[in-house]
């Protein structure tokens, strides 16, 4: 928690690779916010707010934050006396949409004049970009089956007259309808039984093989290969009693020892760089296999930013254990 703000260059680095490697699917809305928003893209108090919120999500340890992002602004406003909020990650909710609470008022400004000058519409423009990126990507999979796309509708766009502008929803995705409708591959997708989910990581990971003894019929754990105490995983499951496995998988440090299968309880640590990434993996193994190929050279990124924070750890616990 105390580097909380090192940890911090790393992740915004970590993006800055990822979508210099080709991933713009993943993160559609950084890159057009950063396409279309003057600098700076994060000021001052932008990196204090990410900041703050590592520190709790790292104390939290996997369970829920739950935190007033307008209300901690204003405290570290105060606290650090920094003004004019300004980050491309965390817009907040724009005017764009309903119940508005923006957070950085140069972004919403900027797609509110989009829409009214140029009669472009940030959110489903975005999304527009998502689809046909995350799409065109299933190109690098060569493990399974293409995915089954449908050609775009192609319907009229017309407008509802009793809508604002902004919120006439069909008439904006008419406008901005993605070059393929992509369909659930029912008859092969590999997300409701775990034989796909372990032909993938044995292939694209051998350096996590399956552990066999620590996982369920609904929690697939992958541990990292060595004969270091701590270890991580990666873990694939499926939660809230669904029927599918859930992707991204998650990255977990937990004791390579524990010798019983793998519950909440026994999780050392959750990764904290990440947040919620955009998945269509229901659609079809290609899905599965694309979001692995984006997700597993991030995860071992990761581990070595936080590899001296273990060592460190380590080393202070070691002669309390002699």
């Amino acid at each position: 928690m105390h580097d909380a703000g090192q940890l911090l260059d790393h992740w915004l680095a970590l993006i800055e690779q990822d979508i210099a490697d080709g991933w713009r699917a993943f993160y559609a809305r950084e890159v057009w916010m950063r396409e279309h928003l003057p600098a700076p893209l994060i000021n001052g108090l932008g990196r204090a707010l990410m900041v703050e919120q590592l520190r709790q999500k790292i104390g939290a340890n996997g369970q829920p934050v739950l935190a007033d992002d307008l209300a901690m602004l204003h405290e570290i406003s105060q606290r650090q006396d920094l003004t004019g909020y300004r980050n491309y990650l965390q817009v907040g909710i724009l005017s764009l949409q309903q119940r508005p609470a923006p957070l950085d008022l140069v972004a919403d400004a900027t797609v509110m004049r989009l829409l009214n000058t140029a009669h472009r519409h940030a959110e489903f423009e975005i999304k527009r970009n998502q689809a046909n990126w995350y799409v065109e990507s299933t190109a690098r999979c060569t493990l399974t089956p293409p995915l089954i796309t449908l050609p775009k509708e192609g319907k009229p766009a017309v407008r509802d007259d009793s809508e604002p502008l902004a919120l006439d929803t069909r008439y904006w995705w008419n406008v901005y309808e993605p070059d393929h409708r992509v369909a659930m591959d029912c008859d092969n997708n590999g997300l409701f039984a775990p034989a796909v989910s372990l032909m993938l990581m044995a292939a694209l990971a051998p350096d996590f093989p399956y552990a066999e003894t620590l996982s369920t019929a609904k929690r697939l754990v992958f541990m990292q290969a060595g004969d270091s105490a701590l270890a991580w995983a990666i873990v694939i499951e499926k939660i809230d009693g669904g029927r599918t496995f859930r992707y991204p998988p998650a990255l977990l440090l937990i004791d390579r020892h524990l010798g019983k299968k793998l519950k909440e309880q026994h999780v050392l640590f959750h990764n904290v760089l990440t947040r919620h990434y955009f998945s269509d993996a229901i659609s079809g193994q290609a899905a599965m296999e694309l979001e692995l190929r984006f997700h597993l050279p991030r995860y071992r990124r990761l581990i070595d930013v936080y590899r001296p924070y273990i060592a460190a750890t380590q080393s202070a616990v070691q002669p309390l254990l002699a």
